[in-house]
This record gives C-alpha cells, structure tokens and sequence, in this order.
C-alpha cells in the first residue's frame, strides 16, 4: 500500500508546477506575440530604409578626403598643425577635452579623451 503522506506530497508538487508551467506557457505565448510584432516592426524599417538608400549614390568621408589631398593639393599634416599648435595642445592637456578654441577664435575644436573629432565654427559676436 502506498504511502498516503508521500502521495500527498507529490500531488501537491504536481499541482504546484503544473500551475507555474501554465503560467511560463501563457508568458511564452505572449513573450512569442510581442517578438512577431518587433520583428515586423525591424523588417518594415529595414525594407524601408532600403528603398530610401538603394538609387542613392554615395561618397565616403575618406573618397572626400583624397580627393582634396589628391586635385586640391590640401596638405592633411597641415592642417594637423594648424589644429593643434602648441597652445591648443597645452589648453586639451589642461582641460581634458571639451570645446577648445583654435584659429584665432574663428573654429572651436570638439575633442573627446585625445582626440579632436570634430571642429566647428565659432559663432560668437
């Protein structure tokens, strides 16, 4: 004869996990939903973004670049120089970073950790 204790136990855990695996099933179902509607919503962009870029041609920062260097006769190392003199060196090793004014005050050089990432006019009167 079976152990009337240890039956009512199991059928407690049964009961127990089989709710909980209602539930995951129920939370699955939704969870496979939301993921059908994102997905959806990603292709949609994409086919989007595609019919946006597939007839446009484009030039590359770099193709620019050359081509400057190259018919232009613009001097890279030069420029290099002119953005960070001595003093525009001295004011990044002071301050870190930030909007640094170079040129006269004419640009304003954006520089993050070491790096100038961008220069920017001055517009102030």
């Amino acid at each position: 004869m079976a152990d009337t204790g240890k039956v009512k136990m199991l059928q407690t855990q049964l009961k127990k996990y089989s709710e909980k695996l209602a539930v995951l099933d129920s939370e699955r179902r939704e969870a496979n939903r939301e993921y059908s509607t994102v997905e959806l919503k990603v292709n949609n962009l994409l086919k989007e973004l595609q019919k946006l870029t597939e007839d446009k041609l484009t030039v590359s920062e770099h193709a620019m670049l050359r081509y400057c260097e190259i018919l232009l006769g613009i001097d890279r190392n030069h420029i290099k120089q002119k953005i960070l003199k001595d003093e525009t060196i001295e004011q990044i090793k002071t301050l870190g970073g930030g909007k640094i004014p170079i040129c006269d005050d004419k640009l304003i050089a954006i520089v993050k950790g070491n790096v100038v990432v961008t220069v920017i006019q001055n517009n102030k009167e």
